[in-house]
């Protein structure tokens, strides 16, 4: 909760070394514009963009996961208090995924693409993607898990 609720924060550099943003780092914040989250990211918490409290819609505009990006937690872009995740763009997964927890993009309803699940997923959560997405879809051989209600 390195940021919770500091709700005049609105823009963050992300250094170039970033490995991992703990849960709820950034919950409560009025982040704005586009994520573009750095190469070398590897983990992200639980709830870490979650908009809890914030009075106005809190991301906007592109989403870019890295390629690096292994761990996606539950709930990242939970809006809350009946606001939208505002986030655009095609919907792509990075290569070496490994974990999307529950509901991690499902109230990202303005992204959109073709769904394609890397061989890399080991465990996939209730509700992880957005109702919006097209196309077929493969589950990799690998994986453990698929979650369900």
């Amino acid at each position: 909760n390195a940021f919770y609720q500091m709700k005049y924060l609105s823009y963050v550099v992300w250094p170039d070394h970033l490995v991992g943003i703990g849960e709820a780092a950034f919950a409560g914040c009025n982040l704005r514009g586009a994520l573009i989250l750095p190469e070398g990211l590897k983990h992200i918490g639980n709830n870490v963009f979650e908009a809890y409290g914030c009075q106005n819609s809190a991301l906007s505009g592109e989403l870019y996961l890295p390629t690096t990006l292994e761990y996606i937690g539950s709930g990242v872009f939970n809006p809350h208090d009946g606001h939208k995740c505002n986030l655009t763009g095609v919907f792509s997964l990075p290569a070496n995924i490994k974990y999307i927890g529950a509901d991690a993009f499902g109230p990202c309803h303005y992204l959109t693409g073709i769904m394609t699940i890397p061989e890399s997923l080991d465990r996939l959560e209730r509700g992880a993607f957005p109702e919006n997405l097209t196309g077929d879809v493969t589950i990799p051989k690998g994986i453990k898990y698929v979650g369900g209600l």
